[in-house]
């Protein structure tokens, strides 16, 4: 799939962080980042192939899609299988009706596109995007652009949202070019909609305001034109690839950690006084930055050991798994010594302790050491490092 160098999807970093496009460069798709090749994110995409399907299915906004007709339908994204379950039905339908409480039932005054690739290339070179579903109201002379969010982890915001912003004028310059009677917008509304949190979140934008956002994104673009483009921290290097080597990312996190205790007292003086409760507060309140600062930096060696690199001082081990049961463990063991050994009411076999208890003998022979997977780990602790010359069994995700 085709990226765009100045993508919606990643305008708030490259907005926020003019270096941060020229440094992913760097990067290309040399790893894989958890904006694009997490579980999570391949979900998402098939969830938004099932609101492409649903909409294709209809005739007219009149008419009302079900998303319930494709339950326990396969859905593949990049080689890996969802199944379309309810909570990716009620989704998607729950998406349905926010649509069709919006427009204006006068329809011979409405225009909507679903899953439309629109272009911003007048304000950045090459910018283009996939917008979810665009209505354009004739009554109000007013563009809505609706953006599905699946994902639960964090709750997104419409105000001022450059992604949403981006497909607004990308479609206002489709209707100008295509739609010139349509072209006498008055306003853009934009729309979150991330029904497994209950977040809906609206903003609207004149078009004057409109006209002013382009004349931004053009000095953004500008920005990051220049060799000496400045890098600023901040939520949007969540998904950037290259914080990992990132000194500014890196700075901030630990600066607001320290900012969390405030003046460091003299370690040597005589009466130094202990952790204020506030401070405490204020470090649990910085921890998931501290958390996703290891996560990144775990990742990014990782994936290095993954495609062969060797690092000193981290290696490769395979993690650690408790004994189960067998497969054959609970018919083997029922018709063995009866249905005493089952745990009442979901039928599976009582903790080893008890079943050891009912049976009297040895239950080693049922139960085995499940293959562990690969996992980083530092040189000082336990492990012997794996072969990463061999085949390590990863699923390839990009």
């Amino acid at each position: 799939m085709k990226h765009a160098r100045y993508s919606a999807s990643g305008s708030k970093r490259w907005i926020n962080c003019p270096a941060s496009l020229k440094a992913e460069e760097d990067y290309a798709d040399k790893f894989p980042t958890e904006e694009n090749t997490s579980i999570y994110a391949l979900e998402g995409t098939a969830c938004h192939e099932l609101l492409e399907r649903v909409f294709d299915e209809e005739s007219t906004l009149g008419v009302p899609a079900d998303a319930n007709n494709y339950l326990g339908e396969i859905i593949t994204v990049e080689g890996t299988d969802f199944t379309v379950n309810d909570e990716m039905v009620d989704s998607v339908n729950s998406f349905v009706k926010y649509v069709k409480d919006i427009y204006t039932p006068d329809t011979s005054k409405v225009a909507y596109a679903s899953e439309m690739r629109v272009s911003f290339d007048d304000i950045a070179d090459g910018g283009f995007g996939t917008c979810d579903f665009f209505l354009y109201d004739g009554v109000t002379n007013a563009v809505h652009v609706i953006d599905l969010k699946y994902g639960r982890g964090v709750k997104e915001d419409a105000t001022a949202n450059s992604q949403l912003s981006l497909y607004a004028w990308g479609i206002w310059r489709y209707i100008k070019e295509n739609k010139p009677e349509m072209a006498d917008i008055s306003k853009f509304v934009l729309h979150i909609v991330q029904p497994r949190i209950d977040n809906y979140s609206r903003y609207e934008i004149s078009a004057k305001d409109m006209l002013r956002f382009s004349q931004h994104i053009k000095s953004a673009v500008a920005k990051t034109q220049d060799k000496k483009a400045p890098r600023f921290a901040g939520e949007h290097c969540r998904f950037c690839k290259a914080k990992s080597d990132c000194w500014t990312y890196k700075n901030s996190i630990e600066s607001m950690t320290m900012m969390s205790f405030g003046a460091v007292p003299d370690a040597n003086a005589i009466d130094v006084p202990k952790l204020s409760d506030e401070e405490k507060v204020a470090l649990l309140d910085n921890i998931d930055k501290i958390k996703e600062l290891e996560k990144c930096y775990r990742d990014h060696l990782f994936n290095r050991l993954r495609g062969g690199d060797t690092i000193k001082g981290v290696k490769m081990i395979t993690s650690k798994k408790n004994k189960k049961w067998n497969d054959t463990a609970i018919p083997l063991l029922v018709s063995k010594y009866g249905n005493d050994v089952l745990k009442e009411p979901v039928l599976v076999l009582r903790p080893v302790s008890e079943v050891k208890r009912i049976v009297g003998d040895d239950v080693e022979e049922y139960r085995h050491i499940p293959k562990g997977m690969p996992v980083l780990a530092l040189d000082s602790e336990p492990g012997e490092p794996m072969d990463t010359t061999q085949d390590l069994g990863f699923k390839k995700l990009n």
